[in-house]
């Protein structure tokens, strides 16, 4: 089973910090620097079953919930557009 090891985060004020269980939360913009001085990066495919995003509701009609959507997922909704 895959763990959740990164965050990239666009707010500052939640950026750069790791929390009790060992997840990194990186401010895009220092995801950003470390990509262009890495020289040695390889580009892999994504599986079809890799997580692409959370997607967050606020909890209007009851608690907030997080749903992990996958690459295929992604590519489903859009090829039904």
């Amino acid at each position: 089973m895959q763990r959740l090891k990164n965050i990239v985060a666009m707010d500052i004020v939640v950026a750069n910090k790791t929390d009790e269980a060992g997840i990194r939360v990186l401010h895009f913009d220092d995801v950003l620097k470390a990509g262009q001085a890495n020289d040695s990066f390889e580009v892999e495919e994504p599986d079809e079953t890799d997580s692409l995003m959370f997607s967050y509701t606020s909890g209007t009609t009851g608690d907030p919930k997080g749903v992990k959507t996958s690459h295929l997922s992604l590519i489903s909704m859009a090829t039904s557009l």
